[in-house]
């Protein structure tokens, strides 16, 4: 009895002091949150290449899976390797090929209409009557009879516009510095891609037997399925972008034709392109539009660009992506248009972008867990 006794004295002491123990260690963590959260950054930052290169990994596994079944067809061998290589050298000729589209459409607008002393001159002088032309605005769009609401978008967007454009020559030498800085760090993973996707199947049995040795059999299974719908929602989220991208720039191209915007077309591209930027990317895709209005000759061009961009984005905003974005992840478009509302006014730019894959994510982790019970009870 006695004996007993003090085996039940025992394990409560040791209890009682466990308890104290954690309980003093989340208070030490607590009083030491900032140190702590300053250490986690740091080391996020020690391995920033190596989270950049699993981001663009991932994100190229589609084209290299294409490129790989093409080749199969051909029945090349050794394909991993090639279809690596052509996969990253068609991101990299589309990038220059972007670039060059871009440098074409504002560099081959001023030559045609300026030499380069006209064009700083000229330059200079709108930007210092631009804001005089955007006072000007309201007034022009009350007259004819445009909405509170779009004329409130518009002004909005006006204003970011100009402010960025007065900006734009200020902060390039900052921007260029911050590129160069971070110039290694982006070297470093792309080389990581390549490595993790030419070697996936090496990474994969290390991560499987993690799990395995880590993991219960049970939990093993189940984070390889929520695993498996992260991923679902994922590649369907970025297919459902792209398209949404397409018909934007479609439309883009249209109307910017139809105004009569030299280089619509380019500029149309450009817009479809920046469109996958969530917030920023109309802003984005408005300023050249707005440049070669200005440089046109016409600066009322340039407005009724920026104009039709806004409405054009409000479209989009409201009804096209909500619906293409839904219909990819499975989603009603009131949810996507919640998601994106919520995500925005909690997490800001980057709660906007994952706010719709989150929501996608959980409507799977749902239907899975339901089913499960739904399984049990039967």
């Amino acid at each position: 009895m006695k004996l007993e006794f003090e085996k039940k004295f025992l394990n409560y002491s040791m209890y009682t002091v466990i308890t104290f123990t954690i309980c003093y260690l989340i208070f030490l963590m607590l009083s030491n949150i900032s140190g702590i959260v300053g250490m986690v950054m740091s080391l996020i930052g020690s391995i920033k290449p190596l989270i950049i290169g699993f981001v663009i990994a991932y994100l190229m596994k589609p084209l290299v899976n294409f490129f790989e079944k093409l080749l199969a067809r051909f029945k090349v061998k050794k394909r991993k390797g090639k279809s690596i290589f052509l996969s990253y050298l068609t991101v990299i000729m589309s990038l220059f090929l972007l670039l060059f589209l871009v440098y074409t459409v504002i560099v081959g607008e001023i030559s045609s209409n300026f030499s380069i002393e006209e064009m700083s001159k000229t330059v200079t002088e709108r930007f210092m009557h631009m804001s005089d032309m955007f006072e000007g605005l309201e007034e022009k769009l009350v007259h004819i009879k445009v909405s509170e609401n779009i004329r409130a978008q518009i002004m909005e967007v006006a204003k970011a516009v100009n402010d960025s454009i007065g900006n734009f020559f200020g902060g390039t030498i900052e921007y260029l510095g911050a590129l160069t800085s971070n110039l290694m760090t982006m070297l470093i993973a792309l080389t990581m891609s390549v490595y993790l996707l030419k070697d996936e199947d090496y990474f994969r049995s290390l991560l499987k037997v993690f799990f395995e040795k880590v993991l219960h059999k049970k939990i093993n299974t189940n984070a390889k399925g929520y695993l498996e719908d992260v991923n679902t929602v994922l590649m369907a989220f970025i297919k459902g972008q792209l398209v949404d991208a397409l018909i934007i720039g479609t439309i883009s191209i249209i109307v910017l034709t139809a105004i009569g915007l030299p280089y619509g077309s380019a500029v149309g591209f450009i817009v479809g392109l920046t469109n996958m930027i969530p917030y920023f990317g109309p802003f984005i895709g408005a300023v050249p539009a707005v440049i070669i209005g200005l440089l046109s000759g016409n600066p009322m061009v340039g407005l009724y660009a920026l104009i039709a961009l806004i409405i054009i984005q409000n479209i989009d905003g409201n009804i096209i992506a909500p619906k293409i974005i839904g219909d990819s992840v499975k989603l009603h478009p009131l949810f996507i248009i919640l998601a994106i509302v919520v995500g925005g006014t909690y997490f800001g730019l980057l709660g906007m972008f994952l706010s719709v894959p989150a929501m996608g994510i959980l409507r799977l982790f749902f239907i899975r867990t339901l089913h499960k019970e739904l399984k049990t009870e039967e």
